[in-house]
């Protein structure tokens, strides 16, 4: 990972201003009781049924960046005893999603997708690609053939004998169910539909949003009448966040925010950034009327079931979020976007955050036990305190049981690389 050096300031009060928001890189600390010694995991007296992997915002990555190297030796350890499955959370080829092959960026948005394609290979676990924003491309590119080329991609790639499939299918809502080992239920959503205000195509098993919206409230009655599994919804888009889209924001970018157009460029330019993006329009903003009707007609579908989901989970903010979800109708609101990039995170009211300042790529992961309980585990890839990423060990930076039926833990075990 590249390291800059802050350039030496004329000015004591901008430096003090840019000391605040450079600090030093500390993880921030959650509820005592929660968290897990930095390298370590609680060991939990029983085998994991089903785990789940959450990474999001992956497109830029290679098959050399570390967290991916680290996630594909997790999951392989993980599949060996218990049923895995890996969520690409979406934006899985930045910044334009798939070209057709004479185009000049194809091979490099492939390599791309294949480093992803890479942490599935070998292992026996199964891989899941939900669509993000910029998985439609840009401008006059945005649009479904795009996301349709990326998903003829993977289905290639499932021929070649690696367990990827991109759900919901192209231009379709969903939501796709699917039951995982004997206690969890994935419901898989394409939010980007929403945002679009575009029908979904003429093969998807939902017409419209609205149906969609039916479904997912249907789903969830059936399931607590019936299985009663733990459900997480996943989507690219995430309910509530701390980051940027969420309008959350550094000093340095309040402050002096052409330093995003060069690194040097402190020329103080107060609210300008935040004020930007808020004015632009962009649907991809929280603030947005098209966001807010989407998120309004989600909340309250979940908001009539108190006792589930379990989790709703994305990406889109580059960065890892475990928040409190009782508001948006979930135990819990998941921010998993920390895939290839980093950007910002403000840590108020969250169980535990991490992002630029911290300076390490993540992804989460979720055991569902055989007695029910549930564990989530927030890995980062070690390399802010460690020389060379090619060897870095994956560090447990965030434990807790969201579902706890067994006795306290009884032991601490070292986690391997």
């Amino acid at each position: 990972m590249w390291r800059t050096r802050t350039p030496r300031l004329a000015l004591t009060s901008a430096m003090a201003l840019v000391a605040t928001a450079c600090a030093a890189k500390q993880f921030p600390p959650g509820p005592s009781a929660h968290l897990a010694p930095r390298g370590t995991l609680v060991a939990h007296g029983n085998t994991a049924d089903a785990v789940v992997y959450l990474i999001g915002d992956a497109g830029a990555a290679t098959r050399e960046t570390p967290i991916l190297i680290q996630l594909k030796r997790d999951v392989a350890e993980r599949a060996a005893n218990s049923e895995v499955v890996v969520v690409f959370l979406g934006d899985n080829i930045y910044d334009r999603g798939l070209h057709p092959p004479d185009h000049p960026d194809h091979e490099q948005e492939v390599e791309h997708l294949e480093a992803q394609i890479e942490v599935l290979r070998g292992t026996g676990a199964r891989g899941i690609f939900l669509p993000g924003n910029h998985d439609w491309g840009y401008s006059d590119e945005r649009g479904i053939e795009q996301i349709k080329r990326q998903e003829e991609y993977i289905a290639a790639a499932a021929l070649q004998g690696v367990n990827v499939r991109m759900l919901p299918a192209a231009g379709c809502p969903g939501p796709v169910l699917l039951p995982i080992g004997r206690t969890a239920l994935l419901a898989l959503l394409e939010t980007d539909l929403w945002l679009r205000e575009e029908l979904p195509g003429p093969d998807c098993a939902y017409a419209s949003t609205d149906e969609s919206i039916a479904a997912l409230r249907a789903a969830l009655r059936e399931n607590a009448v019936g299985a009663n599994r733990e459900v997480l919804v996943l989507a690219h888009h995430p309910l509530e966040t701390l980051g940027r889209h969420g309008g959350h924001y550094s000093t340095k970018e309040k402050i002096f925010p052409a330093t995003k157009l060069w690194g040097p460029l402190y020329i103080p330019l107060p609210f300008v950034y935040p004020l930007a993006r808020k004015l632009s329009g962009s649907d991809q903003e929280l603030s947005s009327s098209g966001y807010e009707a989407m998120r309004d007609q989600l909340t309250g579908v979940l908001l009539e079931f108190p006792e589930q989901p379990l989790v709703y989970a994305a990406g889109h903010d580059h960065s890892l979020q475990v928040l409190d979800g009782s508001e948006l109708g979930v135990r819990f609101m998941l921010v998993s976007g920390a895939g290839s990039r980093l950007t910002p995170v403000a840590t108020r009211d969250a169980l535990f955050t991490a992002g630029e300042q911290h300076d390490e790529l993540g992804y989460m992961r979720l055991e569902f036990m055989s007695d029910g309980s549930v564990l989530l585990g927030v890995i980062t890839d070690g390399t802010a305190s460690c020389d060379d990423a090619a060897i870095c060990p994956r560090t447990l930076r965030y434990q807790q049981w969201l579902t706890r039926k067994a006795a306290t833990p009884r032991a601490v075990a070292t986690e391997s690389n």
